[in-house]
């Protein structure tokens, strides 16, 4: 073999070894990065070097990543206002026909007051007597 052709096989070996990392490693970035998202770690970037199509594929996917760490603190915020929302006020709940009668008592009277004689409808509340 001649000194030229193995000279011109190094180079090229050695052109082909720096183009493929220079595919490889973005494309890594960009896995570890997904495999961050997976597990919930929204504020995980890429970094992002150059102006090809791999950097521009990083910066979406950075983009990408803050637009869902954003949107995940919206749904946090929501569930925890779902959840105040839904705590239990213990509030008294009582309402009366007409003729004072005992129409409606919740469980927060009743377990304030006792029961009311003769049951709970029907009746008129010493406490809260019309007379």
């Amino acid at each position: 073999m001649p000194l030229t052709a193995v000279f011109t096989l190094l180079i090229a070996a050695t052109l082909g070894l720096a183009i493929t990392r220079s595919i490889t490693k973005p494309l890594a970035r960009l896995v570890e990065g997904s495999e961050a998202l997976a597990r919930g770690e929204f504020q995980h970037q890429v970094s992002v070097g150059g102006d090809d199509e791999l950097a521009h594929l990083g910066q979406v996917f950075n983009d990408t990543a803050r637009r869902l760490r954003d949107l995940y603190g919206l749904c946090r915020a929501a569930k925890i206002a779902s959840d105040l929302l839904s705590i239990p006020i213990p509030a008294y709940a009582w309402s009366a026909r007409p003729d004072g009668s005992v129409d409606f008592v919740n469980q927060r009277v009743l377990e304030i007051h006792g029961s009311f004689e003769g049951g709970s409808t029907g009746l008129g509340l010493g406490f809260c007597s019309t007379s």
